[in-house]
């Protein structure tokens, strides 16, 4: 197994339904539907989108997760368990 460069771990707490969240996990990216996070840091002033696009639902292992304006650089997805987990 290849080394990483970087390893991190986060984590929130959300009270509502795990088929509620993953719509939303399946989403993310950077030109994607953003971060929902804080739109000037993490997204470049760009804004997260506010409801579900059901164009970036179908993610399956090995696509990338932007995370450069150009969309090339980022995490792959490297396994999941819908509704449950998702592993970059």
């Amino acid at each position: 197994m290849e080394r990483p460069t970087f390893d991190a771990t986060r984590a929130i707490t959300i009270r509502a339904w795990p088929q509620e969240i993953w719509p939303w996990t399946l989403q993310i990216g950077m030109t994607r539907a953003g971060w929902s996070s804080y739109d000037l840091l993490d997204n470049l002033g760009r804004p997260s989108a506010r409801r579900i696009l059901p164009q970036l639902q179908n993610s399956k292992i090995g696509d990338v997760i932007p995370m450069s304006p150009d969309g090339k650089q980022g995490m792959y997805v490297k396994d999941f368990e819908q509704d449950r987990w998702m592993l970059w």
